[in-house]
């Protein structure tokens, strides 16, 4: 007797244990509580905050026949060739260059630029587009200052340069303070250029280390641009600071 009520309490033991068995194996793994640790997710490039584009800027545009122009249908990530500085732009600026950044002669850093077309982004200012440079030597005019950034001279030097390049062909919309996780400066605002360009952004900015200055100057011609432009200021990047691609 005490044989078969060991046999009964065993059967009910093992068909306990099948149906608990069966019970989670298909249940949904949403449902299941699970007690491995979760898996970190890999690192990604950093991408700044939304650029608030000024107010200028977007008058420019609205209610012009300019202002009415398809959005881009994507965007694609450019990089120089030691992956150096990255940056997202249209898909349809495919015109792209990178290489030696050189001014007045002499290489200073590494830059991107990406158009339409580069020609006429280059000579008249014609075309939407974008020109990126990232650069050590340029920082280096203040060096040691340890002044505030938007204070740093090599800022300020940097934009007045890029300014002597369009004198009188447009006209001045501001100087605007920039500020986001990774850098921080001073952009101008250009209006009504007279070179095929409606409007021109001219942005100089450091790292909090100022051991290295990037240029990001944007050509605008209709409302798509400026989404553009913004896509562009929420991803530029220095992927590595030492700008080995400007050695």
């Amino acid at each position: 007797m005490n044989r078969k009520r060991f046999i009964l309490a065993f059967i009910l033991l093992v068909g306990l244990l099948l149906s608990t068995i069966s019970a989670v194996a298909f249940t949904p793994l949403s449902a299941q509580t699970l007690s491995q640790p979760a898996t970190p997710p890999l690192p990604g490039r950093p991408i700044s905050p939304h650029f608030p584009l000024p107010q200028a800027l977007t008058t420019l545009f609205s209610g012009s026949n300019l202002g009415a122009q398809t959005v881009y249908s994507a965007y694609m990530r450019l990089s120089d060739d030691n992956e150096t500085i990255s940056i997202e732009v249209p898909s349809e600026w495919g015109d792209v260059e990178t290489g030696d950044w050189i001014v007045r002669g002499k290489t200073v850093g590494v830059f991107i630029a990406a158009a339409p077309d580069l020609g006429n982004f280059y000579a008249s200012r014609a075309n939407p587009g974008v020109f990126f440079g990232a650069s050590r030597d340029l920082a280096g005019r203040a060096q040691g200052t340890n002044l505030a950034l938007t204070g740093n001279p090599a800022i300020g030097g940097l934009l007045a340069d890029e300014a002597s390049r369009r004198p009188g062909r447009c006209q001045s919309g501001g100087r605007f303070a920039y500020h986001d996780n990774f850098y921080t400066g001073n952009y101008d605002l250009s209006l009504n250029c007279m070179a095929g360009s409606r409007g021109e952004i001219t942005l100089v900015t450091m790292p909090p280390s100022q051991q290295y200055l990037t240029l990001v100057r944007i050509h605008v011609n209709s409302q798509a641009d400026l989404d553009a432009a913004t896509h562009i200021l929420d991803t530029y990047q220095v992927d590595d600071p030492s700008l080995k691609g400007d050695e």
